[in-house]
């Protein structure tokens, strides 16, 4: 007899196996920072770059898993109310409560009187407002459709639809146009590229073609609508059209064409706002007042009005709901709850029923009921479906039992020696011809000559090395696949018994899980390598190593429908696309729940879902007939210089000194935001790509080149396939390394040198030609000077002088002595004082007075300029040509006057007296001080003549 204990937890089970709850998605509620927390959310969309936009009654907003990031609205919009959004153009379009419509675009610019949240520098993100020259509506915008001719449909409630062409504004209204009512629910595409319009009167079919020609058509109750008053549509997979209406649940139309075929029969749910399908026939619908129903089961969530649903790319259900707040679920998963606490075996029937093992007995679910096969608590281990349909049981101890697929009880293989000798069954598996028995002794096969007579039964003591076997698996082509413990994997094949332990140098020891896909491939899950798989020629090698897989021990694994590889860990799901080694998924239960599988827990649905065993019911793993997003999308959400927004939508050149950059990104990734790593690189500057959690990266004085920033984004931290975006800019080099700036300075470098040489020559030539001018001038004036009438005449005065006057001629020997002396040292020196060659005129001038008297006058009037030179004998030059060219008698004197003319030049000028007999000369002083100062490079010497005076003007230098 059975312990009393035992019999209690018996029975407890059966009472609250009673109360079971139906299956129902991990729905939770998506929590925002402050202070989109408090925001009241009536729309929201995924654009085709993954980002999430949410329209609330207090504005528009960004979301990305973890952050919200306010839109930027004109003042005219604010807390005016977003009521629908659509992607058009690859623009995201919104439209208001009041009718106003805009289009979101990239802000590079500080927004005035912006209040950034979540430390955002500035928004990323403003709304442009869209202004037609038709105008707007001025009533609330309630959704936005693009037709087959890609004009834009915008559907309000209270006038209407409007339709925007490259032209103009077209308007389709009940009273003009023939549509159904002027108040439209909803707006979708149709199955022909026409515009669907959900009315209060049925459905209108929209169209317009090229020329602004309107045509309208209707559904309603003649082609089976069960309620004319239709209050939301739904474009599903294959053309099919599925109805919401106000009394009446949901139907749906196939093509858009034929009679409309009733899908909730019994509705009392009330009206249905919104719909959203996941495959072909998993239907969500949000209602006015009855929360959130889904199909299969069916089943009713959340609580109160649902205003939106929607299906983004990773396949999450999205609501909003109970006054505006943000839930999601992950669809491809339900949770059904039961008070078996763990599930050790489970099995889904051919006829869709669950047969599920835990140590407390044997269950079947059928219809959404629960009932017991085993009189008594037996402690179920494996379950196994025959080819005939029959259900083998496995038990702990008590061998195995056999039921009829409705669940009658067949019979009984027991432990003696005419049949088992071991009575725990830890895997079944066979055909109908044979069927193989794990167990603590070893294989044992129960052959049936036919379905009358008895099996024969054989054992196999330590065929395969190990006696320990956790899974028997035959394949599609007969051959039957053994896990070990410790030995690695057995196959029996042409009535022989092999062993793999080694498969491409990786040592195999236990294997828990072999599960066989749609192309035939061979799965193996192991206790410490990961997983195998093998089709038929190549085994491919899933590890936790190379950071495909979560974990490295593997504890069960099927194949669903829609060709995902379920393996399962004690802490979530790894989901493998075999097309794609490097994209696994990993999910784990939102509400921290431990999955912790038994070997035998994972069963492959009659619907292609897979159902696992976990603590405290089952899981259930949908395989829908659409593909999912299986990787977070990679965006570059913001490029900074120095702080401030750089436009990226585009390639851009910067200068040499615009080089500290800071880069924000994001990958994109709901079902799991925090999981997200990233790797990025600058091509051009990084030698490897860096990794890590952070969402941004600096790059502080990039030197000169070509960069391109790349962001790749994983959830599990395998990079080899993650997608990525990329920004591709240059750096100019600084002007001054710039070619045509090198260019013109060697240019300007050779110039100037050929400048110099030529500068250097000509001075080299000037000075050579000032020299000769110099001793030509010097040894002219010598010759002048020692000229013998020059010389006569001084004497004969000195003679006349000493008879007179002894003292006085001491003098005139002293000036003429000094005279001579002053020209001897003058003739080297290039420039000399004008005091000093005044004082050498003056000499000069004491010589002739003694020589002519009063004939002779000179008229100093030279204000003092010490700091200005002149060239020597320059002026001593002119005055000797005054003498020698002109009269110089009492009858006519000689005057010369010398002085400045402001401090550019100084002026020799004398009367004009000519002698009857010129005395003959060189000419060569006068020409000599022109070529001189020419020579300088100063200015010229001017020379003036008139019927009165001569004068000549010496530049001072």
């Amino acid at each position: 007899m059975l312990p009393v204990k035992k019999m209690l937890l018996f029975f407890g089970c059966l009472l609250r196996l009673a109360h079971a709850q139906a299956q129902a998605p991990f729905i939770r509620t998506v929590n925002l920072p402050q202070p989109a927390a408090d925001y009241h959310y009536s729309t929201l969309l995924q654009d085709s770059r993954g980002r999430m936009w949410l329209g609330a009654r207090e504005g528009l907003l960004y979301f990305d898993g973890v952050n919200t990031f306010e839109v930027a609205l004109p003042d005219s919009l604010a807390r005016t109310g977003v009521s629908a959004l659509f992607e058009y153009e690859n623009q995201v379009w919104a439209g208001f409560q009041n009718g106003s419509i805009g289009t979101i675009i990239h802000n590079f610019e500080p927004v005035p009187g912006f209040e950034a949240n979540n430390a955002q520098p500035f928004p990323f993100f403003r709304l442009l407002r869209w202004t037609p020259e038709e105008g707007l509506p001025a009533k609330p915008v309630t959704g936005f459709a693009r037709d087959r001719q890609g004009a834009l449909w915008i559907a309000t409630y209270g006038e209407g639809l409007y339709c925007k062409t490259p032209k103009r504004v077209y308007q389709f209204n009940n009273s003009d146009d023939g549509l159904s009512g002027d108040d439209i629910y909803d707006i979708i595409e149709g199955p022909e590229g026409e515009i669907w319009a959900a009315t209060d009167a049925g459905i209108s079919i929209c169209a317009m073609n090229a020329d602004g020609a309107k045509s309208v058509s209707h559904i309603g109750s003649a082609q089976g609508l069960p309620d004319e008053i239709v209050t939301s549509l739904y474009k599903g997979q294959n053309g099919r059209v599925w109805i919401g209406t106000y009394e009446a649940g949901i139907c749906y139309l196939d093509n858009g064409k034929g009679q409309c075929t009733p899908f909730s029969t019994g509705w009392n749910n009330g009206p249905v706002l919104n719909i959203v399908v996941f495959g072909d026939s998993a239907v969500w619908a949000g209602t006015d007042r009855n929360g959130l129903w889904q199909s299969t089961p069916s089943a009713t969530l959340l609580q109160g009005r649902v205003d939106a649903l929607y299906k983004d790319r990773e396949g999450l259900l999205w609501a909003i709901a109970e006054q505006g707040k943000l839930y999601n679920a992950n669809a491809r998963f339900a949770y059904w709850s039961n008070a078996l606490n763990e599930t050790q075996a489970i099995l889904s029937a051919a006829d869709g029923s669950l047969w599920i093992g835990s140590r407390y007995g044997l269950f079947l679910q059928k219809n959404n009921s629960t009932s017991p096969q085993l009189h008594s608590p037996e402690n179920v281990i494996s379950l196994w479906q025959s080819p005939t349909g029959e259900v083998w049981c496995g038990t702990f101890g008590e061998g195995v039992v056999v039921f009829s697929p409705n669940g009658k009880r067949l019979r009984h293989y027991k432990t003696d020696k005419q049949t088992l000798e071991n009575g725990s069954i830890l895997s079944i598996g066979g055909d109908a011809r044979r069927v193989w028995l794990a167990t603590l002794s070893g294989l044992s096969a129960l052959e049936f000559a036919d379905k009358t007579a008895a099996p024969t039964v054989r054992h196999f003591p330590n065929a395969l090395g190990s006696n320990y076997i956790y899974k028997v698996f035959q394949d599609s082509k007969g051959r039957v696949w053994f896990g070990t413990d410790g030995r690695g994997l057995g196959l029996f094949e042409q009535d022989s018994f092999k062993s793999i332990t080694n498969i491409k140098g990786t040592a195999l020891k236990s294997v828990y899980a072999i599960a066989e896909d749609a192309q035939g491939r061979l799965w193996f899950g192991t206790d410490n390598e990961g997983v195998f798989s093998w089709d038929g020629q190549e085994y491919r090698h899933f590890s936790y190593q190379d950071r495909v897989l979560h974990r490295s021990s593997v504890q069960g694994l099927e194949i669903s429908a829609d060709g995902l590889v379920v393996v399962a860990y004690e802490d979530g799901l790894d989901l493998i696309d075999p097309g794609h080694k490097q994209h696994v998924n990993f999910f784990k239960t939102p509400d921290g729940r431990p999955i912790s599988p038994g070997f035998n827990a994972l069963t492959r649905g009659s619907q292609g879902e897979v159902w696992i065993g976990i603590k405290g019911g089952l899981l259930r793993c949908a395989a829908f007939s659409e593909p999912f997003q299986r990787d977070p999308v990679p965006e570059l959400r913001a490029v900074s210089l120095y702080g401030h927004p750089l436009n990226f939508t585009q390639n851009q050149t910067l200068d040499w000194d615009d080089n500290y950059l800071a880069f924000n990104f994001i990958g994109l990734w709901y079902t799991d935001p925090e999981a997200v790593r990233y790797r990025y690189r600058l091509d051009g500057l990084d030698r490897d790509w860096l990794v890590g959690k952070d969402h941004q990266a600096s790059y502080p004085k990039l030197p000169p080149g070509d960069y391109t920033f790349r962001v790749q984004a994983s959830e599990h931290g395998n990079f080899e396939e993650a997608p990525e975006v990329s920004w591709r800019f240059s750096i100019r080099p600084p002007w001054w390394t710039r070619w045509w700036f090198i260019a013109f300075a060697a240019a300007a470098v050779l110039g100037i040198a050929l400048m110099i040489v030529r500068y250097r020559e000509q001075r080299m030539r000037r000075e050579a030609g000032l020299r000769r001018a110099q001793i030509e001038a010097q040894f002219e004036t010598l010759k002048s000077q020692i000229n013998p009438h020059f010389l006569f005449n001084s004497f004969n005065t000195l003679i006349a002088i000493i008879e007179e006057n002894p003292v006085l001629a001491t003098e005139y020997v002293e000036h003429l002595s000094d005279y001579f002396r002053t020209i001897l040292h003058y003739r080297e020196r290039d420039l000399i004082a004008v005091q000093e060659e005044i004082v050498l005129v003056e000499n000069y001038s004491y010589l002739l007075k003694k020589r002519y008297e009063d004939a002779f006058v000179l008229a100093l009037q030279v204000t003092p300029l010490m700091e200005r030179r002149i060239m020597p004998l320059s002026l001593q030059i002119l005055v000797e040509n005054a003498v020698k060219h002109n009269i110089v008698s009492q009858k006519q004197p000689l005057r010369v006057e010398i002085y400045n003319e402001a401090e550019n030049f100084i002026v020799v000028r004398n009367n004009i007296s000519p002698k009857i007999s010129p005395e003959a000369g060189t000419r060569f002083g006068l020409e000599a001080l022109r070529r001189r100062y020419r020579l300088l490079g100063q200015a010229e010497v001017v020379v003036e003549q008139n019927e009165q005076y001569f004068t000549v003007k010496i530049p001072l230098i």
